[in-house]
């Protein structure tokens, strides 16, 4: 090559045949709308979880304090590290380009779930189940 010459030209980037590089903008935006749900409804079942502190109330002497606690703290607690899960899946899932919508609202049931574990711990620490 001299310096008269243009370099070479490279080969212009071209995605394989058969694979999707776009992304839906549709699923994109329910994503990021059911993430913002998801984020408002873990403060409301967080608290729901720390509101199982009151079932302490009926405690007597066969009541078990640290099977009440524990539930009172996954009932609180787990939500949350479920929701953190559930949104850097989501951000993963968006960014590869591939199908997310579904996470969020998977991520809300499993809120759901360990708010339900907690519960069950707390009750069945007091002898009510």
């Amino acid at each position: 090559m001299t310096l008269n010459e243009d370099p070479p030209m490279a080969e212009p980037l071209v995605p394989a045949p058969g694979s999707k590089t776009s992304r839906s903008t549709g699923d994109t935006v329910a994503s990021i709308v059911l993430v913002l749900i998801a984020v408002v409804t873990n403060l409301g079942i967080s608290f729901a979880g720390f509101m199982l502190v009151m079932m302490s109330d009926s405690c007597n002497a066969s009541c078990n304090v640290d099977v009440l606690s524990g539930g009172v703290i996954f009932a609180s607690v787990a939500p949350s590290v479920v929701t953190i899960i559930g949104i850097v899946i989501t951000i993963v899932l968006v960014v590869r380009a591939k199908l997310a919508f579904w996470v969020p609202i998977a991520t809300v049931g499993a809120q759901v779930i360990a708010l339900a574990i907690g519960a069950l711990m707390v009750f069945g620490s007091i002898g009510s189940l």
